[in-house]
């Protein structure tokens, strides 16, 4: 996950990235499975100071997950503060992650 600082008063600032491989699912985030990374993301933050990181792909390879998956996950970057997202993945092999925190608007100013 991407940490940064925006101005209270600023438009929404959203960066979608495909290859970016800072999207990792952590070994057990989806139960009996091992790590692995996921190819996009979107990074979104709004005025108010609020992070969506929305990352996307599929499992790897041989991987598979015999009915859709959904669950909370840890979310974690940059800052020591972790939150609770949530990731789904489904029998087709999608796995999407959605993590969501406060970021201090005024950091680094």
């Amino acid at each position: 996950m991407v940490a940064a600082a925006a101005p209270a008063s600023a438009a929404a600032i959203v960066e979608r990235s495909r290859g970016n491989y800072e999207c990792t699912i952590d070994p057990g985030d989806i139960p009996g499975l091992p790590g692995f990374d996921l190819a996009n993301s979107t990074v979104a933050i709004a005025p108010g100071g609020v992070l969506n990181v929305t990352c996307t792909g599929s499992l790897p390879e041989g991987l598979s997950v015999p009915e859709t998956f959904a669950g909370d996950v840890l979310c974690h970057g940059d800052s020591p503060v972790v939150t609770i997202g949530h990731i789904v993945a489904t029998k087709s092999g999608q796995v999407i992650s959605v993590c969501q925190a406060r970021i201090d608007p005024f950091a680094g100013s």
